[in-house]
C-alpha cells in the first residue's frame, strides 16, 4: 500500500492519513483502558485489564525432556511423560505420608445414635425435587471450562428447563444405588508451567476439569440441601466436622 502511494506521488497524504489513524487508534486504546480502570470494581477485571496488555506466552512446551534424558517434540510422548510424573507424585505422596484417621467409624456412630433417639432405624437421603435441581444449575459459573464431554456449564444452563426433570432422576439414581458413574470421575489434566527450565515436567503442576456434571460441588450441594435440619444443627458449630460430613456423604 505503501509503495503504491508513493509511486503514484502521493506519499505525503497517505502518511498523512496514516499517521491521523494511528493517532485515533492510539488515544482510542488509552480511552478504553482508561475506562476499564476506573470503572474496575474488583480485582479479577483489574487484572484482565492487565493481562489484555501483556498477554503472556502459552505455557505449554513444545519439547520435553523424557527419561534418560531424551528431548522429544511428540504430542503424545509429552503427555505421557506428564501422566507419568505426575502419578509418581501421587505414589510419593503416599508412602511419605503417615496414614490419615479420617475417623468416619466414629462419624457414622454419630449419625445412627442422633436418629436412633428419634425412633429411626436408618439414614435415608430423600428424593432430589426438580426445582432444587434447577436452582443448583442456574448458580453455576459460565465461565468455568468444560470437561471431557465438552458440555459446558453455560449450555446446561440455557438447556436447564428442558433437562432438568432427566437430570433429576439420574441422581436419584446415583442416590438410590450408591453408585456414582465412572464418566463424571473423567477429567482433562492440563500441566500448568510454574518456574524454571520449561522443558523439564518437574516444573509443571497438574490442573484436572471434570465434567460440570461431575464436579462435586453440584451433587454435594444436593445432598447437603436434603439433609435434616436436627442433623444440620448439630454440625453447624463445627465448620471442620461439617466438611467431613458433606465427604463422608460424596464418599459412601
Amino acid at each position: 500500500m505503501r509503495d503504491k502511494y508513493h509511486s503514484l506521488g502521493m506519499w505525503a497524504e497517505y502518511r498523512f492519513w496514516r499517521n491521523r489513524t494511528k493517532h485515533i487508534i492510539d488515544k482510542s486504546k488509552q480511552k478504553y483502558y482508561n475506562d476499564m480502570i476506573k470503572d474496575s470494581k474488583d480485582s479479577k477485571t483489574l487484572w484482565k485489564c492487565i493481562h489484555s496488555l501483556n498477554p503472556s506466552n502459552p505455557s505449554k512446551p513444545h519439547e520435553l525432556i523424557t527419561t534418560g534424558d531424551h528431548k522429544t517434540t511428540d504430542h503424545k510422548e509429552i503427555a505421557n511423560t506428564f501422566n507419568n510424573y505426575f502419578t509418581s507424585c501421587v505414589e510419593k505422596l503416599r508412602h511419605s505420608r503417615a496414614p490419615i484417621n479420617s475417623n468416619f467409624n466414629t462419624l457414622t456412630n454419630y449419625v445412627q445414635m442422633k436418629f436412633l433417639k428419634k425412633g429411626n432405624n436408618k439414614f435415608i437421603i430423600p428424593p432430589v425435587k426438580v426445582s432444587e435441581l434447577f436452582a443448583e444449575i442456574t448458580k453455576l459459573d459460565v465461565k468455568t471450562s468444560s470437561g471431557t464431554d465438552n458440555i459446558g456449564p453455560k449450555i446446561l444452563k440455557l438447556s436447564a428447563p428442558f433437562i432438568a426433570s432427566s437430570l433429576t432422576y439420574i441422581f436419584n439414581r446415583m442416590i438410590d444405588t450408591g453408585i456414582y458413574p465412572s464418566v463424571l470421575k473423567n477429567a482433562k489434566v492440563a500441566p500448568i508451567f510454574k518456574s524454571g527450565e520449561k522443558n523439564v515436567a518437574s516444573n509443571y503442576r497438574p490442573i484436572s476439569v471434570l465434567p460440570t456434571l461431575g464436579q462435586l460441588k453440584l451433587i454435594r450441594s444436593i445432598l447437603w440441601n436434603n439433609l435434616p435440619i436436627s442433623l444440620k444443627k448439630s454440625t453447624s458449630s463445627t465448620s471442620s466436622f461439617k466438611k467431613d460430613l458433606k465427604n463422608y456423604l460424596m464418599e459412601h
